[in-house]
């Protein structure tokens, strides 16, 4: 998520996508969005070039993003069960939610890890929709706080076999809050 009210954690993003993508053994995407949607894959070798990239606007229509999103994953179910998708997010879609909820219940149906990670703000402080983390959470999908210093335990976490309420274990940075009280 790229609106301008997720500048700090798009710029984070970026810089973290483009170390992730350098991992062999990894295929990775980036993709940009607010209103408008833009895969930013092809600049992945070079996290400056992103960074000038990044659209920075108003307004946000994840479902949309989403749906984009989900035609980047694998086509056999074999390797989508391999595929984990990672929304960074202040979860507010000023569009059609019940859309964004939807793309949801079909990338889990595909069988791809879908991870909702919450934006923080210049304080550390979680910033999100917390009806629409409710609704992620209902699913089973609880929204996660993590500042970039504990990205990498995300991550790894998230690649490890096993409950992915685990995670919480691995975040005791100064920037982790508490899981949602939903």
């Amino acid at each position: 998520d790229s609106s301008e009210a997720m500048t700090r954690s798009s710029f984070h993003a970026a810089v973290i996508a483009t170390i992730i993508a350098s991992i062999p053994s990894f295929r990775t995407h980036l993709v940009s969005f607010d209103t408008r949607v833009v895969d930013l894959t092809n600049l992945l070798s070079d996290p400056v070039e992103i960074l000038f990239h990044l659209i920075l606007g108003g307004g946000t229509d994840i479902g949309k993003a989403l749906a984009f999103c989900r035609t980047l994953t694998d086509q056999t179910p074999d390797q989508r069960a391999g595929t984990i998708m990672f929304l960074i997010s202040d979860l507010g879609d000023r569009h059609d939610g019940s859309r964004l909820l939807e793309t949801v219940d079909g990338i889990v149906n595909d069988g791809v890890r879908f991870v909702p990670v919450v934006a923080l703000d210049d304080t550390g402080k979680a910033q999100y929709d917390a009806a629409v983390a409710a609704q992620l959470a209902a699913r089973g999908l609880d929204p996660i706080v993590a500042s970039p210093e504990d990205f990498p335990d995300l991550l790894l976490a998230t690649l490890e076999p096993g409950d992915r309420l685990a995670v919480n274990v691995h975040f005791t940075g100064p920037y982790w809050r508490d899981w949602f009280n939903l």
